[in-house]
């Protein structure tokens, strides 16, 4: 009690809307550069492409990865292969993307 007023405690439930929010908003983050990654990846037979998936790996920690043995190769380049760069460009994509939507807490 301060003074003739009751203290109320909200830290919790605040905490709760931002971890909440927060996501959210990095799933949909995780979902579009996954989806732009497929688009800009190299296609011969689709193993690639079809490797490429969003993860939760924490609570606001999201991973989007490609699955087979040669991913890392065709983003970056080998003395053979000229560096395709699917996944940096997703992720600048997506990037830009929700930095011009001014991520909010709230709906």
């Amino acid at each position: 009690m301060i003074g003739r007023h009751k203290f109320v405690d909200l830290s919790g439930k605040v905490k709760t809307q931002v971890v909440s929010t927060s996501r959210r908003n990095l799933n949909d983050f995780a979902g579009t550069m996954a989806a732009k990654a497929v688009e800009y990846a190299p296609y011969k037979h689709g193993h690639l492409r079809n490797s490429i998936r969003p993860e939760m790996v924490g609570t606001l920690l999201f991973r989007v990865a490609a699955e087979v043995n040669y991913a890392a190769f065709q983003e970056f380049g080998t003395r053979k292969i000229k560096p395709r760069l699917y996944m940096a460009r997703a992720f600048n994509f997506a990037r830009h993307k929700f930095k011009s939507a001014n991520w909010k807490l709230g709906k």
